[in-house]
């Protein structure tokens, strides 16, 4: 009777043991769900447009118009492609057409772009023509012109590319200042504008206008100025500061032109400054490729557009690397003691350590970052060993003291050598 009441009791212990154990998993499980569902992922498209409103984010990189090395100039196609290779942002052009549909044809006319289905060349214009037309067109290859071959792909409408691209990126649309209404309002009805950039030319003043019409959306804007003059490079800065415009992009074609100079470069304290690439005359000659884009990077510029966005992905994700191969390396120097170091190699590593954190907060190249790792490196391995063993080169107070004493009793002795000599004489 005994040992069945006690087994008894200890099968309700388990039962109860096993009981709270699935209450404990449920709770768990349950918090777990509460956690996800007040901190969801961010889609791609969100993590852009906080970078882009981040001064001191990584570089972005804009595919201008899209993949064009190997798509035409606004397809879809292009678009596509710039995606899957990476890039944070793709600048698309828009224009109307004459039945009031936004479309994405970058010149007035068709003449440059687009061929009919029989490969012959169209030269009405856009604003002239119906969408279903435009649509009906096939593009020629890259940026067009008589020399490149029809392709396949089609004209798109901005409705159909902001619903296809949805959040797996950001867009930046680029349209004359006419057409700025019909923008606003078609990105609003699809419910986008947290997802695009509204990239402006003009007056800061018309900037400053439409930002604060439209003041509770918050849109993201980036300016345009185009001039070789400081004093008005640098007064479009501080007006764009003013009206609320996340970047700027500055262009001419003068190679050592004022906007490459650090006097214009460092008005860029809240506001990202940003580079055409893809054409020559409005990046001071440089080349779109490592080299062009280490040169302005290191001059502060941190938003490139480019015709190779799989490069530029490959160049910044290795620039991510160089950094923080950089950081590691300067946050262990600069946790060591330096007093139990010989006072030139400490200095020396003092010296690099002050440089290499202000490259690390400041926007600068990969070439930059990997010369300063070698540079803080080496100060690193120069260090005077702490054991002693510093052929001569480490300072310590014993060995001043040392020093002191055997220079007192060496010129003591000599003391006594010549007062002896003095009485035997």
């Amino acid at each position: 009777m005994y040992k069945k009441g006690l087994v008894k009791i200890i099968s309700l212990l388990f039962a109860a043991f096993f009981a709270l154990s699935l209450s404990l998993t449920a709770f768990a499980e349950g918090e777990n769900v509460k956690a996800s569902v007040a901190q969801p992922e961010k889609t791609a498209a969100q993590e852009t447009m906080e970078l882009f409103r981040n001064f001191d984010g990584r570089i972005l990189s804009v595919a201008k118009q899209g993949d064009v090395s190997l798509y035409p100039e606004n397809s879809w196609e292009g678009i596509k492609s710039a995606i899957k290779k990476g890039a944070d942002i793709i600048e698309i052009d828009v224009n109307k057409t004459s039945d009031n549909y936004l479309v994405l044809i970058k010149d007035d006319d068709f003449s440059r772009m687009c061929v009919d289905p029989s490969g012959k060349t169209i030269t009405s214009k856009v604003s002239q023509t119906e969408a279903w037309e435009v649509i009906a067109m096939c593009l020629r290859q890259g940026r067009g012109g008589e020399a490149k071959e029809p392709t396949d792909c089609h004209p798109q409408t901005l409705e159909a590319v902001v619903r296809a691209v949805g959040t797996k990126a950001v867009l930046m649309l680029n349209f004359d200042s006419d057409i700025r209404d019909d923008v606003y309002n078609e990105i609003y009805s699809l419910g986008a504008l947290d997802r695009v950039i509204f990239k402006i030319k003009g007056q800061a003043g018309a900037i400053k206008k439409f930002i604060s019409s439209h003041s509770e959306e918050n849109l993201a804007v980036m300016g345009e100025y185009s001039g070789n003059v400081v004093f008005s490079a640098t007064g479009y800065i501080k007006k764009m500061k003013k009206a609320g415009v996340a970047a700027s992009m500055l262009s001419v074609k003068n190679p050592n032109g004022v906007i490459f100079d650090k006097s214009v470069t460092k008005t860029f304290s809240s506001i990202r400054a940003a580079a055409d690439m893809t054409d020559k005359k409005r990046c001071g000659e440089r080349e779109d490729n490592e080299s062009g884009w280490n040169d302005l990077l290191s001059r502060g510029y941190s938003i490139i557009e480019t015709d190779y966005p799989g490069k530029l992905v490959d160049y910044i994700a290795q620039y991510e690397k160089e950094k923080a191969v950089l950081e590691r390396l300067t946050e262990k120097t600069g946790a060591l003691d330096l007093t139990k170091y010989g006072y030139k190699s400490a200095k020396a590593l003092e010296k690099e350590l002050e440089k290499s954190r202000v490259l690390l907060s400041t926007h600068t190249s990969k070439q930059a970052l990997n010369e300063q790792y070698s540079a803080l490196n080496s100060a690193y391995m120069s260090l005077d060993a702490a054991d002693g063993s510093t052929n001569g080169r480490t300072v310590t107070a014993g060995r001043v003291i040392a020093a002191l004493l055997i220079t007192a009793l060496f010129v003591f002795s000599q003391v006594i050598v010549y007062r002896h000599s003095r009485k035997e004489r």
